[in-house]
């Protein structure tokens, strides 16, 4: 079935401008026109050389680039246009054009190692192959986010332990607590390297050109708002009459003060013009004057907002603002030196670093020219989340084409870096360029009517403020259409409390559960299944949160309603009880002795002690002896005999000391950790709770992800347990995977992006966002502010440089706007049905106060939005359950590391040669086929190796022999001589095969079969040239054009394990036993059948090999690794 496109799609997918930006607006399409587009490019070069065109627009898989905002996307994105290739393929085959088919095979081989990744996994590609110019190591190692935090944090207790550094502290520590000045250093020098790719610019920061950069930045932001005040203020004061009879003396003194004084105010002089206009105007208002002297009244008015933004601005510069500045400084040269040395010593390389080397890298000619050539297209998508780094890396390498996907309305990563002025910029370059496109796609293929004309009114009127940090709204257009005329599927549930509920936190949240109970018992509303509308189920709900901070308020009120629900990774996974729990039992075990850590396990569900029993023990001892002391004595348990529950404790604990104190890893830490779960009695505790299985996997989740933290240490796992638990506010949202199951699924807004739900309900509406509170700031122009105020005897001390104010108000502006864009991204989930619900009363940054603003100034509005009265309360969901068996735990599937039996190959016979050809992306002439001799140095056995697989194929569809070999060498591609060497290898490779041979093989049922499947945590991909079926047997033929000296027996040895790995392919995915697997060695006129004989022996050895592969991808091995492999080889 040909696939339409809509004249937005269409434009995208087959523009020619140098420079496309296409503005994808939620459920638009944007993924089937990237891959669209990266196919038509392939296609466009075929048809290119095919009439002898001047190379111009076509280009090969191997000079595409295309960036997605996540591996995952990445690899999506890969299979799509796998699958696209494929069927170019087949189309091909279906005209005979047997050069078509040749040019999308090789667009299908060079797939896998096509530049379709993140721009993190780009940057880190391009540094390997440039390694000699950019300085990379030939073996270094990546730190993840963690391993950077912790030697960060170890080189900031260094430096605090550093005698010559102690007059610096002492000057910063007299305004910052060692936390608030640790967090403030790593705050700005992350922001400094994501803005700045080079190290050297912390040598060159400097605080007094810092603060003559501020002083004339607010000078003149001082002259801005005076000018526009006065000249608002000149027309008023043109318009006010103070002879009015009508005046009170009071409001005739303030307009004679007024009016004696502002034609003599001089705009250029700021500070002079405030001071005087303070001195004439009054200190307070009267609300009669809006009626007597209107004028007046909008005077003062102006005058008010005018005062309160100067008393933000700072005064001059005192002493102190400078001596912290430098200060501050120096201890950031000094951390950041530091940092750097330890990452060269050890040929470390944080994330960061990649895109900031590649950045550097690109300022050499050479390479920027090599990769100008080299990448001819380059596809971004998700752009509008795009940050200045990445920015400067598409700007230098600078390709003939760039077609940038986004849509600014979704842009919510600010905190990692994402500058939607970037899309903006670009969205306006490309309005305004001649040659450039700008498109706009805006039909909504994913919401039902209703929902979107609810959404464009909400819109249109949240997103109507222009700034900088802002993007225009653009409508959507609904492609689906309503279940009936006049439904209106948004709706707005406020919740009104008593005084008494006011504190409550689980009152909205329980008009959650009883609304999401009444939408499944009553049928309503309807969601459309593809082919109909029917009743919803649980399945078909979202919660999206906007933080997590209430999450256990919202699964309290779930659980008590009966409702069956997921929460998702990365939504307060490392903050959930049972994860705590496990936790205190490992700090009790690494400090037994601490009393805190003590009660904290002898409150958790493995003990289960109250506060009175606790109380009851701390009775009956002198202060002289610790709790560890009581635990331990075995002769004071008498004293707690009437209390069972305390003495059983005591005993269990004085059990585990003995056998888990010290903390000894055997036989392997996850073994250990598994054991201790089991053993001590939490992992039962949890199966017996609500929603117990759910707690036990996530316990065994972090058990997983603790044994590859590389250390067996306790102190340093929970040491890392804790950095993580830090870094969880300011990471972003892990990739979601959609759980299969009737359940509720719930996760944050960021997580959703992306993702779409039948039914969304989005609670917390009321919720202010949380501002940037920082006391110290980096600013690409200002460079780095600070502010500081503390209290002495006589009165408040201020320290503040002359820009913090206006770097805090630009960073507010920017907090809002993102606030907007992420309501927006929630709303914009919903396919059938939205349900909104926050408390009364909210504040002016909340999304209920845009709802109520747009339905007060958009009456239309209300034709689209239902306002809901108080939810109904429903009675617990209770489930039908006859016998209970505890269902098995499934582990998470792991992610597969997709490999090509190809690379398998390479890698059996020499993982070094992997390494550099897969790993580094090296192209090597010595290609890991049989080491046969070559007999003519003017033929290219990969050709020969496609010609007479082709040759094969038309043999298949009856086509002679001879015919055969004559229509493949007609359709070659290749110059008058090539053709005469390549007629001549082809007759003489086919001499010894005749037609009976060929037909003797079997009864065809595939040629090319292309696959993949799962096998040992890998995705292994691969063709099968050709599969028979003799008296009912499956056999697998590869056909091989090798040389051989006397027989192609000599090739077996060396192809068993691409042959046993088709075998286990087939057999895997077709479900039928495979008899035999074989070559069919061209050049054997006497036997050209080989088959493999020991398949169970040589399936067992490829495992072996794949398994060491997948470990070695995922833990990003380095050279000598592989080297070490090649030495046991």
């Amino acid at each position: 079935m040909a696939i339409t496109f809509n004249q937005e799609q269409e434009q995208a997918i087959f523009s020619r401008a140098p420079l496309v930006v296409l503005s994808a607006g939620a459920g638009s399409g944007k993924t089937r026109v990237l891959t669209e587009r990266f196919v038509h490019i392939c296609e466009q070069k075929w048809q290119e050389t095919q009439n002898d065109l001047e190379a111009s627009f076509g280009a090969e898989v191997d000079e595409l680039v295309a960036i997605t905002f996540t591996e995952k996307a990445a690899r999506e994105m890969k299979e799509r246009i796998r699958q696209r290739l494929l069927e170019k393929v087949e189309e091909a085959k279906a005209h005979g054009d047997a050069g078509q088919v040749i040019f999308w095979q090789k667009q299908k081989e060079g797939l896998e190692r096509a530049r379709i990744s993140t721009f993190h996994s780009f940057c880190q590609r391009l540094l390997l192959e440039y390694a000699q110019e950019a300085g990379i190591p030939p073996t270094f190692i990546v730190l993840d986010e963690v391993e950077a935090a912790i030697m960060k944090r170890e080189i900031l207790d260094d430096l605090f332990q550093d005698a010559l550094l102690r007059p610096l502290f002492a000057k910063l520590l007299e305004c910052y607590t060692k936390r608030s000045l640790e967090s403030s250093l790593l705050q700005v020098y992350e922001h400094i390297r994501d803005i700045h790719a080079d190290d050297d610019v912390f040598k060159r920061l400097d605080g007094d050109a810092m603060l003559n950069v501020q002083t004339h930045a607010l000078l003149l932001e001082k002259e801005q708002q005076i000018a526009e005040f006065h000249e608002k203020a000149s027309r008023l004061v043109d318009r006010i009459d103070g002879n009015d009879p009508s005046l009170t003396k009071a409001l005739k003194d303030h307009i004679h003060n007024l009016l004696s004084c502002f034609h003599q105010l001089n705009p250029e002089a700021p500070d002079l013009y405030v001071q005087t206009l303070t001195a004439a105007m009054p200190a307070r208002g009267h609300k009669s004057w809006g009626e007597k002297a209107p004028a007046f009244q909008q005077l003062y008015d102006e005058w008010k907002g005018l005062k309160k933004q100067w008393t933000s601005f700072s005064v001059e510069v005192q002493p102190i603002t400078k001596e912290v500045l430098t200060a501050f400084i120096d201890l950031l040269q000094y951390f950041a030196a530091r940092y750097k040395e330890r990452k060269q010593l050890l040929s470390a390389f944080d994330f960061s670093d990649f895109q900031r080397n590649a950045v550097c890298l690109l300022d050499q000619e050479d390479v920027q020219k090599s990769c100008h050539d080299q990448f001819k297209h380059m596809m971004v998508d998700e752009f509008q989340d795009t940050n200045q780094m990445q920015m400067d890396v598409l700007t230098k390498i600078n390709p003939s084409y760039q077609f940038l996907v986004g849509d600014g309305k979704q842009s919510i990563y600010r905190f990692r870096g994402a500058d939607v002025t970037l899309m903006n910029e670009m969205s306006e370059q490309a309005r305004d360029e001649k040659e450039a496109q700008f498109i706009e796609m805006n039909t909504n293929y994913r919401t039902t009517a209703p929902v979107i004309h609810a959404v464009n009114g909400l819109f249109a009127h949240a997103m109507k403020d222009v700034s900088v940090h802002s993007v225009p709204y653009a409508s959507l257009i609904p492609a689906r259409e309503p279940e009936k005329e006049d439904d209106i599927r948004v709706s707005l549930h406020i919740t009104k409390t008593t005084e008494k509920e006011k504190d409550n936190d689980q009152v909205p949240y329980h008009h959650i559960a009883d609304r999401l109970l009444e939408m499944v018992r009553t049928g309503e509303p309807t969601v459309w299944n593809g082919e109909s509308w029917r009743s919803p189920n649980w399945g078909d709900m979202a919660i999206l949160i906007p933080v997590r901070t209430e999450l256990l308020a919202l699964e309290r009120a779930l659980s008590d309603k009966g409702i069956p629900y997921h929460v998702y990774g990365g939504v307060g996974f490392y903050e959930r009880q049972e994860i705590l729990d496990f936790v205190t039992l490992l700090r009790w075990l690494d400090r037994p002795f601490e009393e805190l850590y003590l009660f904290a396990l002898l409150r958790s569900p493995m003990f289960g002690l109250t506060l009175d029993d606790l109380m009851f023990v701390k009775e009956r001892f002198s202060d002289e002896l610790t709790w560890f002391d009581i635990v331990v004595d075995k002769e004071m348990a008498s004293l707690f005999a009437e209390r069972p529950v305390v003495t059983d404790a005591f005993v269990r604990l004085r059990t585990w000391l003995d056998r888990w104190v010290p903390f000894r890893p055997v036989p392997s830490l996850i073994d250990h950790l598994y054991e201790l779960f089991d053993q001590t009695g939490l992992k039962m505790s949890l199966f017996v709770q609500e929603n117990g299985m759910q707690k036990v996997r996530n316990v065994e989740k972090l058990i997983d992800v603790m044994s590859g933290w590389k250390t067996n240490v306790l102190e340093e796992l929970l040491q890392r347990f804790d950095l993580i638990q830090a870094e969880v506010e300011k990471e972003g949202e892990a990739e979601v995977e959609q759980v299969a199951g009737n359940v509720v699924h719930i996760m944050t807004v960021h997580a959703s992006k992306g993702l779409e739900f039948p039914i969304v309900c989005l609670p917390q509406l009321d919720r202010v966002p949380q501002r940037d509170k920082g006391q110290v700031r980096y600013d690409r122009e200002m460079g780095i502010v600070l502010r500081h105020e503390w209290e002495e005897d006589d009165g408040v001390v201020k320290l503040e440089t002359p820009a913090f104010a206006l770097v805090k108000e630009q960073a507010d502006l920017a907090t809002m706007a993102e606030n907007k864009r992420l309501f927006y991204v929630a709303a914009t989930r919903a396919r059938d049905y939205l349900w909104m619900t926050g408390k009364e009363q909210p504040s002016t940054s909340s999304w209920l106060y845009e709802v109520e603003e747009a339905l007060e100034e958009m009456p239309e509005l209300r034709s689209h939005l239902k306002i809901e009265e108080d939810v109904a309360s429903h009675d617990r969901w209770e489930k039908d359950i006859q016998t209970y068996t505890v269902p098995p735990i499934v582990p998470r599937q792991p992610e597969l590391v997709p490999l090509s039996v190809t690379e398998m190959m390479t890698f059996i016979q020499d993982p070094v040669a992997y390494y550099e050809r897969y790993i580094l992306g090296i192209e090597t002439s010595v290609q890991y086929e049989a080491k046969t001799k070559q007999e003519d140095s003017n033929i290219d056995p990969s050709k020969v190796g496609s010609l007479a697989h082709k040759v094969f194929e038309l043999v298949d569809q009856g086509v002679t022999l001879a015919g055969s070999i004559e229509m493949t060498l007609a359709a070659h591609d290749c110059t008058q001589d090539e053709r005469t060497n390549y007629e001549e290898h082809i007759q003489r490779l086919f001499r010894g095969v005749n037609q009976h041979s060929l037909q003797w093989l079997g009864e065809p049922v595939a040629n090319e079969w292309a696959f993949s499947f799962s096998f040992e945590g890998a995705e292994i991909i691969g063709e099968i040239d050709k599969i028979v079926k003799n008296e009912n047997e499956y056999h697998i033929i590869d056909f091989k054009t090798n040389q051989i000296r006397r027989s192609g027996a000599e090739l077996l040895p060396f192809y068993e394990p691409q042959l046993a790995l088709y075998a286990e392919a087939y057999e895997q995915l077709c479900h039928v036993p495979v008899k035999s697997a074989s070559l069919f060695v061209v050049r054997d006129q006497q036997q050209p059948l080989h088959s493999l004989t020991d398949r169970s022996g040589v399936i067992a050895r490829v495992r072996k090999h794949v398994q060491q592969l997948v470990d070695l991808r995922k833990r990003k091995a380095n050279r000598f690794d592989y080297e070490q492999l090649g030495v046991k080889k």
